[in-house]
This record gives C-alpha cells, sequence and structure tokens, in this order.
C-alpha cells in the first residue's frame, strides 16, 4: 500500500462533523507523507533502522542548503507535533473543528505534489540524493 492512501482517508474524514475523526485525519495526513517520504528513501538507497523511521525520514529532509526538501521536512515536523496533539492530548479542545486537521491534509498533499514534482525531474531528484548522501553517508 502507498502512504498516499493514507492520506486520501484523511481527505475522506474531513467529510464527517466528528472530532475523531478531525483527529485521525490530521494523524493519517502525518503518516501518509512520512510514509511515502521513508519510501523515496529506500527507493534511493537509503537504509536506517525501522525503529528509527519518524526521526530518520525528518533528519534526512532536513537540508540546510536544498529548499526542495527543506519544505518537505519543515511539514512532516509540524504534521507530527499536530498528530501527536491529536493522538495523545485528548482534552486540548484543539479539534473542537475540522480546521486544523484541513490544514494539516492541505499540507500532506501539496508535500506529495511537491514531491512527485521532484521525483519527476532528474536534475532535482539527483540534488535531493547527493544533499542527503552528503549529510548521512
Amino acid at each position: 500500500m502507498e502512504g498516499r492512501k493514507f492520506i486520501a482517508q484523511a481527505r475522506r474524514l474531513l467529510g464527517t462533523k466528528l472530532e475523531e475523526d478531525w483527529r485521525t485525519a490530521a494523524s493519517r495526513a502525518y503518516y501518509g507523507l512520512l510514509l511515502e517520504c521513508r519510501d523515496a528513501l529506500y527507493r534511493w538507497g537509503f537504509r536506517f533502522p525501522k525503529v528509527e523511521v519518524h526521526r530518520a525520514v525528518r533528519l534526512r529532509f532536513d537540508s540546510r542548503t536544498l529548499a526542495d526538501i527543506q519544505q518537505i521536512a519543515w511539514v512532516l515536523d509540524t504534521l507530527s507535533q499536530l498528530r501527536s496533539k491529536a493522538d495523545y492530548d485528548l482534552t486540548s479542545s484543539r479539534f473542537a473543528s475540522d480546521i486544523l486537521a484541513v490544514k494539516a491534509v492541505r499540507s500532506a498533499e501539496d508535500s506529495i505534489i511537491h514531491f512527485d514534482t521532484l521525483e519527476a525531474d532528474p536534475v532535482r531528484r539527483a540534488a535531493a540524493i547527493a544533499d542527503i548522501k552528503s549529510r548521512w553517508p
């Protein structure tokens, strides 16, 4: 299964009027993007322990010199923080409306489009891989 299917599920959950669905949508948006990025790293030849997948993926995309992947790292980090609030801070009223979930899903979808564009461009993809390799040989 592709991670982007989690994002599609998140989009469907936005159609309800239930807080638990909005919380789940925010969580699925994060996981969908994370898994797409993880799978790309695997395709590009990178390996890391499965127990460290969240941190490993975010750190590899966290470039100080290449905006293409830095943008994705920023969204992953933002969605990760929101996912923690959605999944663990159950007394918070942050999800009393669907606003945060809608933003999360939109951010994940936009990042997937950005990532697909990067991966389809051999020059940009090679630059991303080279940047990551320079920091994570």
